[in-house]
């Protein structure tokens, strides 16, 4: 019998893909390849242009003396008091307070008081602005592989020195910093940098993480999801460095070295903390503290009355949830090309941040929701992702204008959002400037013949200048 007629290109339907199978290359996605190309030198050169320019805007938002004449919180508190003590260096670095040690700024604190007493104060903002600057980087550079757009890209990274939260309690100092860490770590573990320098800063996140809280706990699921799908060594160095860092906090809290007991008033009521993110952290995250009525609390925690009536808040909060429902929406619809991975993943990290947080303290501190605004920002920029005009998988086709216009309203509202709580007063702007501090303590030396300390203090906290470090 003859065969030259029969067909041979006859398509068999594919087996239907098990549900295992399906959810790990569904998870899979959280962790995609490294780019095929590294950046270009305009790239670079760009890249630059824009980390100083964050710089230059988290240095802005300082009011009254500004950043780099003043020192506030914790820095002035705890670091600087240490760095300027007679203890030595290794003692202060693990002198824990709050319930954990703070490794990392304890030693930015020890670096910044080799430059003397007049420069310690800027030095230390500095390496805080420096810190931020680099969270944006590293957000920008590793979400890439997600958003081929780059201003898109810069929708997650943006934020960091704009974040609209928070601004009575984290503005450009060391002790904060800790919370931008966690964000950065977040992007560190779902990036995977093509070159070896790409891969080094990868990790310094998650070191830094580590050495200033016990926070980063809550990324270990999703560090553990990329040691089970990326087994490199940059993995693998993560998951040390993760766990290390659990280990020396650990090792306070078990030995009795430390604790929180004292601080706060813990509640993990599950409708509590569901009331406190539906109505407090989200809305603050779409619409900013200024247009919610403040932050809720003053620069040392305690409950402050809101500037809008109770309607009011709940109009807005009602609305900023509108806005999340229609994204969500328009993303099912695929009206969008939404990233659900990614999406999943920075609300699941956010939420479970902020219930172990705010629980932790028995209500929401504003500087608890820098992290899940972050990440909350992350989870819609995945679901706006604009959809190719043409009918495929590549993403790098040009989108469709009408699937831009919804992510383009979103980073319009954004802005406006950034920029009307880019400034504001707090603690900070209100103390008097360092030189100011310094010029006092020199009189008080000269008075007391150079013996004796010389104390600033201005709200909860101070400074203590020994005459003897003066020089």
């Amino acid at each position: 019998m003859s065969t030259g007629n029969v067909r041979t290109d006859v398509r068999v339907p594919d087996a239907p893909v098990p549900a295992g199978p399906r959810l790990a290359g569904w998870l899979r996605e959280l962790f995609p390849e490294p780019a095929a190309n590294g950046p270009s030198g305009r790239a670079i050169a760009l890249g630059v242009l824009g980390f100083l320019a964050a710089m230059g805007i988290s240095i802005s938002r300082t009011g009254g003396p500004g950043a780099l004449n003043s020192i506030w919180i914790e820095d002035a508190k705890r670091f600087f008091n240490g760095a300027f003590s007679n203890s030595p260096a290794t003692h202060v670095i693990l002198d824990p307070f709050n319930g954990y040690v703070h490794v990392g700024p304890r030693i930015a604190a020890e670096f910044s008081s080799l430059f003397g007493v007049r420069w310690s104060a800027p030095v230390l903002t500095l390496i805080a602005v420096f810190l931020i600057a680099s969270t944006a980087a590293i957000a920008f550079t590793a979400s890439g592989r997600f958003f081929t757009q780059w201003w898109l890209r810069l929708l997650v990274a943006v934020p960091v020195v704009m974040v609209p939260v928070a601004h009575t309690q984290a503005d450009n100092d060391i002790a904060t910093v800790q919370f931008f860490a966690f964000y950065a770590m977040f992007w560190a573990v779902l990036w995977r940098p093509r070159t070896i320098g790409g891969k080094v800063v990868a990790i310094l996140p998650v070191l830094y993480a580590g050495s200033c809280s016990i926070l980063p706990v809550m990324l270990l699921p999703l560090l553990a999801l990329r040691l089970w799908f990326v087994r490199d060594w940059v993995t693998r160095l993560m998951a040390l460095g993760a766990l290390a860092g659990l280990a020396l906090q650990g090792f306070f809290t078990v030995t009795g070295r430390t604790s929180r007991d004292g601080i706060g008033d813990p509640d993990y009521n599950p409708i509590f903390l569901l009331k406190e993110y539906a109505g407090t952290a989200i809305p603050r995250a779409l619409f900013g503290e200024k247009w919610l009525g403040g932050p809720g609390t003053t620069v040392t925690g305690a409950v402050a009355p809101l500037s809008i009536g109770t309607a009011a808040h709940i109009v807005l909060a009602l609305v900023a949830w509108a806005i999340v429902a229609a994204i969500v929406l328009l993303a099912l619809r695929r009206m969008t090309r939404p990233h659900w991975p990614l999406a999943i993943a920075a609300v699941g990290v956010g939420g479970l941040f902020f219930a172990i947080s705010v629980g932790s303290f028995g209500w929401t501190q504003p500087r608890y929701v820098i992290p899940v605004a972050l990440l909350f920002y992350v989870a819609l920029a995945a679901l706006l992702r604009p959809a190719p005009r043409a009918e495929s998988d590549n993403a790098v086709a040009r989108p469709r204008l009408a699937s831009r216009v919804p992510v383009l309203a979103f980073v319009v509202l954004l802005a406006v959002v950034c920029a009307v709580n880019l400034r504001g007063p707090n603690g900070r702007s209100a103390s008097q400037p360092w030189t100011e501090t310094v010029r006092q303590a020199h009189a008080y030396c000269d008075v007391h013949e150079g013996r004796g300390t010389f104390q600033y203090r201005h709200d909860w906290w101070y400074v203590r200048i020994p005459c003897n470090r003066l020089g």
